[in-house]
């Protein structure tokens, strides 16, 4: 390897752990060192070692991975179906899924309300219908909400993100039980 006698270089070990389905893909699996170019200078980082950070990110499920050295950033994140498609998510955005692509459910009805929209989760994570483990839901199907009202809270990474209603209504269907993991994007009540 070369030796930079730049002094805006930094150079430090590196030894990821490395999936078995990379090994078929890269031929090094350790990795001796890893070159970061400070700003001004450039930046540069290996492609075994990008890899090696997409993969700590498919093993943790993590949405965004940032590495900083100085004033450079490094930073990566995963893309959702949505996100993909050319719609940007935050923890501040819901997404309304068209009728068409309504989830079903065995509480919805027979017939499909072209009224009815969709509260979606707008982050990945674990769905609480309750404030608190003893405490009665948010909602349950019937109940009447108005714009704003919280409906469910979505934790991720020990923070809870409320998911408000987009339209005043009534529950007509919880499409997703207590406690299990949800993604961005996906419908959890539908509301008529």
């Amino acid at each position: 390897m070369a030796v930079h006698s730049n002094p805006g270089v930094i150079r430090g070990a590196y030894h990821p752990t490395v999936k078995p389905s990379w090994r078929s893909k890269i031929a090094l699996v350790t990795l001796p060192s890893a070159t970061f170019l400070l700003p001004g200078k450039g930046f540069c980082m290996k492609p075994e070692r990008i890899k090696a950070l997409i993969d700590l990110m498919a093993e943790s499920d993590l949405s965004e991975l940032s590495l900083s050295e100085g004033d450079t950033q490094l930073r990566l994140l995963r893309e959702s179906v949505h996100a993909a498609s050319g719609v940007s998510l935050s923890a501040s955005t819901s997404l309304k899924a068209p009728a068409s692509q309504a989830v079903s459910s065995p509480q919805a009805s027979a017939t499909t309300d072209t009224q009815a929209a969709q509260a979606c989760a707008s982050l990945y994570g674990v769905l609480h219908l309750t404030p608190a483990p003893d405490q009665p839901p948010f909602v349950e199907v019937g109940t009447s909400v108005d714009v704003g009202q919280t409906l469910a809270v979505v934790e991720a990474m020990k923070m809870f993100h409320p998911v408000t209603a987009e339209k005043a209504g009534v529950v007509t269907a919880i499409l997703v039980a207590n406690g299990e993991e949800v993604q961005a994007g996906q419908a959890l009540f539908s509301i008529g």
